[in-house]
């Protein structure tokens, strides 16, 4: 942070208030948040050994908050590839390495047709489709191998188009609709579409 900050803006991200941490996130490898300037690692993936896929990810988080800084606002565009080559970092959205294995993850997907088996570690509240045969729906199961039937705690409604997103507990954070904001926003966050959130009655 300190040497690609310099390298870009002449001072290190840290004299621009940013801050380096380790959150329990297992499935996203690495966070950038721009409201609160935190650069954040999955600590299962770090704890996987410093391999070039961890790297990469705080490089990739780093050109990130390279990017912000000098415009405001961050996106998987042209402009961020061109930070993620300086920073050394793969110029892609996602990372294709493989996520830390976890056999005690409270609930797993199953599928029946070829038994790939992916872990889940919060309540599922939507259908999932098996990456492997892209077709097949995943059955979901709890620790113990039993059935888990899918439902929502939560759902929240777009007043723009009327989509509904569900989540298994109250959200923390303020969500708008994706679709909305790339057709009417230019893919940025905009509050015309902040999803209304309710609870599900039992």
């Amino acid at each position: 942070m300190r040497d690609l900050g310099e390298a870009g803006l002449g001072e290190a991200l840290q004299d621009y208030g940013w801050t380096f941490g380790f959150d329990r996130a297992r499935v996203r490898l690495g966070r950038c948040t721009f409201q609160g300037k935190t650069i954040a690692l999955g600590l299962p993936h770090a704890l996987s050994g410093w391999t070039a896929e961890v790297e990469d990810t705080v490089r990739h988080e780093i050109a990130h908050a390279l990017d912000f800084e000098t415009r405001g606002r961050s996106a998987h565009d042209a402009v961020w590839k061109r930070w993620a080559v300086r920073c050394g970092a793969t110029p892609k959205a996602c990372s294709r390495a493989p996520r830390p294995a976890d056999v005690d993850a409270p609930y797993a997907g199953v599928c029946p047709t070829c038994g790939h088996r992916q872990p889940f570690y919060r309540a599922v509240v939507r259908t999932y489709r098996c990456p492997s045969c892209r077709t097949t729906p995943l059955a979901v199961v709890d620790r113990a191998g039993m059935p888990v039937a899918a439902r929502a705690a939560f759902v929240g409604t777009c007043p723009a188009c009327g989509d509904a997103q569900s989540f298994a507990r109250r959200p923390r954070r303020v969500y708008a609709c994706a679709a909305c904001c790339r057709a009417h926003a230019r893919g940025r966050f905009d509050r015309r579409f902040v999803l209304a959130i309710r609870r599900v009655d039992a």
